[in-house]
């Protein structure tokens, strides 16, 4: 991963509304996949209907706030420039909707460095999977498989390399 996400603001924000008070000091390690996938390890005996809303308040804070606060890591603009300077082409492939993703590769200044942004609902239908974002890219940009490298911080990134036959370079 390339940003520090405001993600966790928003997960609190929603711990705050459905918790007043409490805090989750070990979000870190439930990010990366699909939101409801995310807040069902949460809240594992949560009812569908309250996941439903958890879900929606979550979204709800991240368009409105949580996005705004992702930052890059130190390194990671001059480290795009470099790759974009020696003519390598970039792509993001996320499990964030196309709304917030955008808003974050524009307020970090980063979105000239990427050939494509592919969320889930890039499509429509949307893509069940991130590894359906990476077969997609690899169709629609004519990737060479072995030629690709996926760089991600969670288990699906790994999943989405090896299903495009994309190499796979853990980062986070």
């Amino acid at each position: 991963s390339v940003f520090r996400f405001g993600s966790g603001a928003s997960v609190q924000g929603g711990v705050g509304h459905w918790l007043p008070g409490g805090t989750l000091c070990w979000i870190r390690d439930y990010f990366g996949p699909p939101l409801p996938t995310m807040l069902a390890r949460f809240w594992p005996d949560l009812p569908e209907e309250e996941l439903e809303r958890a879900v929606a308040t979550f979204r709800e804070h991240y368009d409105a706030e949580g996005c705004r606060k992702s930052v890059l890591f130190p390194g990671v603009a001059q480290a795009l420039a470099t790759l974009e300077a020696a003519g390598i082409q970039m792509f993001v492939l996320t499990n964030k909707r196309t709304r917030p993703t955008m808003a974050i590769v524009e307020l970090t200044d980063i979105r000239r460095y990427f050939r494509a942004v592919v969320s889930p609902d890039s499509v429509a239908p949307p893509f069940p999977t991130k590894a359906a974002g990476a077969l997609a890219l690899r169709q629609k940009y004519g990737l060479d498989a072995g030629g690709t490298l996926l760089v991600g911080d969670g288990t699906d990134d790994g999943e989405a390399a090896a299903a495009a036959g994309f190499r796979f370079v853990a980062a986070g």
